[in-house]
């Protein structure tokens, strides 16, 4: 018997998480004080560190160097365009990518180098 494979949704995804992944366009962080600021000019995300570090070069180097995020459950991303980042991360959850035009391309291309 053939089975199909395991398909996952941010829904999903989001009872199981062992990372949260906070994404900030800016690149800037914020003064001292001014987080909660800071926090709303942000994006959310919910996965977990083994997926992540399966699949991408970039998370197993983050989580297995002995940093702050190989032991915290989250990571922030500064100058990330968060759209961008969330087709990503769809596409390490299912192995499927949905790009839009040739500028959300573009800028997946940016992103991922």
């Amino acid at each position: 018997m053939i089975q199909a494979p395991l398909q996952f949704d941010s829904r999903f995804i989001s009872r199981f998480h062992d990372v949260t992944i906070r994404v900030f366009e800016s690149e800037e962080e914020s003064e001292p004080g001014a987080d909660d600021e800071d926090i709303s000019n942000s994006q959310v995300f919910y996965s977990s560190k083994l997926i992540l570090a399966t699949m991408s070069p970039f998370f197993e180097d983050l989580f297995t160097s002995g940093m702050r995020e190989s032991t915290e459950k989250e990571v922030v991303l500064r100058g990330v365009d968060s759209k961008v980042f969330k087709v990503i991360l769809d596409y390490i959850h299912t192995n499927k990518i949905d790009i839009g035009s040739i500028k959300d391309g573009a800028n997946l291309l940016k992103e991922a180098d």
